[in-house]
């Protein structure tokens, strides 16, 4: 059983590790993401429009939708991680009826999860689009 706790602390210090790295990553290239639409406001300046992103980034709405994506970007995750560590644990309960039954709950909550988050997602779009 000792065995077992080894393994599953160092799987969940793995995994930790791995979404530090993945989060850093995504974090760090920032300044990626910004390009299209600098390019999207340099063309509509070419039409003669204006194209005020600070006025978007601070709307009511802009600042609603980007909480929502980034609770739904750590839910996400957090799911993703937590199903992994269900099937983990669902391999080495070694048939024990009572492990296999947590880990098997473990997935079923984190599968839940990423559900009511893909259809929070899409009620928040549906409401900011027609309101």
């Amino acid at each position: 059983m000792k065995f077992i706790n080894k393994i599953s602390k160092g799987m969940v210090v793995a995994v930790f590790v791995l979404v530090a790295a993945f989060g850093f990553a995504v974090l760090a290239g920032g300044d990626v993401f910004a390009a299209p639409t600098d390019d999207a406001c340099k063309g509509l300046a070419l039409t003669g429009a204006d194209c005020d992103k600070k006025a978007a980034e601070t709307s009511i709405t802009g600042v609603i939708e980007t909480v929502i994506d980034v609770l739904s970007y750590v839910v996400g995750v957090v799911s993703v991680i937590m199903i992994i560590i269900g099937g983990m644990r669902y391999i080495l309960s070694s048939g024990d009826s009572s492990a296999t039954a947590s880990a098997r709950n473990t997935v079923i909550y984190a599968l839940v999860g990423l559900v009511v988050v893909i259809f929070a997602q899409a009620l928040v779009a549906f409401v900011i689009t027609n309101v």
